[in-house]
């Protein structure tokens, strides 16, 4: 709560209410493009909506529970805030998580950061291609909500508040996990440059504090985080039979540098597929614009010490080695890569270079054009 008043009483500052007000105008015009988008094409209706990409395994499961095995590869909190408030509930909450992102990260940014950086780190996550997913019955949105507050619970020394949520992040989908082990090595880290550092006068008391940070973050996330597991191992004797089952559907593996390749190979080899069309080319090309921002950002980036890039380098080699794709473009990974919060931030660290607002703006159209006619999202 202490939190949560310091935020309000953040943006209730005066030098902070114009751009509070321009994010907000931003906001209700990317809404309205998105709608307006799914109107034209008729296809604004919560049947379609719940069917698009993975969504009808939620709905599926908020109605009838774990059914079939290939259920199993999707983690519980979608679907049990489906089953008590419906489609139109989650897709309502989807916009106001969104909504509450922006100004969460605009408040994490300029509180560690600057103003501009902040003001253009909020601005590219509000035209980012991920808006799309506020439409559906969806984790996405939901998803980044749980991690910024996680982190920032975290820069509080909230730490009981940001292991809870941190293992409500995992309950939403698996990758939550990147953000454990980004916040857990980033903490042995600390605690080791404390342990051996010569000059710190205060050595063991900082030692007891991070001993005891690790009980209050940790133990609660962990126990959250393997509810889902052990449900999976009462069920099937298979801890990890949501893993497991995910090779029901995908082949082989992938990582960032070879995925985009690996995707033009198929639609050539599988070009007979009535699903391969110059639209799904263009969806790859798509995705090799979204890769190439980020990893031109991973690179450029100067604090490759902060908590921030940890976060960015663990979900990608958690992305990396669990991913991965059959014939179909191999679409899922830019979507991944763009729920990391911590990329806006990156990106937003060069903000008198304003390009990446205006890539992500078109990216976010095409995309949003290409979901509607449900060529990009299969």
């Amino acid at each position: 709560m202490e939190t949560l008043l310091g935020i309000k009483k953040y943006f209730s500052n005066d030098d902070n209410k114009t751009e509070l007000l321009n994010l907000i105008l931003w906001f209700i015009i990317v809404r309205i493009s998105i709608v307006g988008i799914y109107y034209i094409l008729g296809e604004l209706n919560i049947d379609y909506l719940s069917k698009l990409y993975d969504s009808e395994y939620y709905v599926r499961i908020a109605k009838y529970g774990y059914t079939n095995d290939i259920d199993f590869a999707f983690f519980p909190l979608i679907p049990i805030i489906i089953r008590f408030i419906g489609v139109p509930g989650i897709i309502t909450i989807n916009n106001i998580a969104s909504f509450v992102n922006t100004f969460l990260l605009y408040y994490i940014c300029n509180t560690y950061y600057n103003k501009d950086s902040a003001y253009y780190a909020a601005k590219l996550y509000i035209v980012s291609p991920i808006q799309i997913y506020t439409m559906v019955p969806y984790t996405d949105n939901l998803f980044i909500t749980l991690t910024l507050l996680s982190v920032l619970m975290y820069s509080k020394k909230k730490y009981i508040g940001c292991g809870l949520i941190l293992g409500l992040s995992i309950m939403c989908r698996s990758t939550g996990s990147a953000l454990f082990f980004a916040l857990f090595i980033y903490d042995i880290y600390k605690l080791l440059k404390v342990r051996y550092s010569s000059s710190n006068k205060r050595k063991d008391e900082y030692i007891r504090e991070d001993i005891c940070k690790f009980f209050k973050v940790y133990i609660p996330a962990a126990i959250i985080a393997m509810i889902y597991p052990v449900y999976c191992y009462i069920r099937t004797k298979n801890l990890f039979f949501w893993i497991k089952v995910q090779e029901h559907w995908l082949k082989e593996k992938t990582n960032i540098v070879t995925f985009i390749p690996k995707s033009i190979y198929n639609v050539f080899k599988y070009s007979h597929n009535h699903e391969i069309t110059p639209v799904v080319i263009a969806a790859i090309l798509t995705d090799f614009v979204i890769v190439i921002l980020y990893i031109f950002e991973l690179i450029r980036y100067k604090n490759k010490k902060d908590i921030n890039f940890m976060i960015v380098i663990m979900m990608l080699l958690f992305v990396s080695t669990s991913i991965k794709g059959d014939y179909i473009p191999l679409t899922s990974y830019p979507r991944y890569l763009l729920v990391v919060y911590p990329l806006y931030i990156m990106m937003a660290s060069h903000s008198k270079k304003t390009y990446y607002t205006y890539i992500l703006q078109a990216l976010q159209l095409w995309m949003c054009a290409l979901f509607a006619h449900s060529a990009y999202f299969f």
